[in-house]
């Protein structure tokens, strides 16, 4: 778990915090996986609540796999949902070394495979909602 937050290792899993604070996502990111044990690493945010197991699954089971492996829906890429192998490291130190902090222009640096999400996930719903305060979920109500 990557939070500058107390409070998450009622959960029983390793938190981390960013190494240096003050680089969003892609310095969370970063950040794990100088610390991880495993090539491979799924991220997710965790203001993603009506995301759906299947699209995790069509992500990480994919034949086709990049450095980055990200899904896409409605030409949108979603860098806050994917696997990201360690061997993107060098190319997002390098984006915070120059002080590009935008995921989308860190995952274009990488070697990047999209996996289109079929139409089917978003009945009724969107699976990347972002609900970050109150009124988002009053609206998606």
């Amino acid at each position: 778990i990557m939070s500058n937050q107390p409070g998450y290792e009622k959960f029983g899993f390793a938190v981390w915090e960013d190494e240096v604070k003050g680089l969003g996502p892609l310095g969370g990111i970063t950040t794990a996986l100088r610390n991880t044990t495993t090539a491979l690493n799924f991220f997710i945010s965790c203001d993603l609540p009506d995301m759906d197991a299947g699209i995790i699954r069509m992500i990480c089971n994919t034949e086709e796999r990049g450095a980055v492996t990200l899904p896409t829906h409605h030409g949108r890429l979603e860098p806050l949902c994917a696997l990201y192998s360690t061997e993107v490291l060098p190319i997002f130190e390098g984006q915070i070394r120059r002080g590009n902090l935008r995921m989308h222009d860190a995952v274009a640096q990488a070697n990047a495979v999209s996996v289109a999400i079929p139409e089917s996930f978003f009945a009724g719903r969107n699976p990347f909602g972002n609900f970050n305060t109150p009124e988002d979920t009053a609206r998606d109500q």
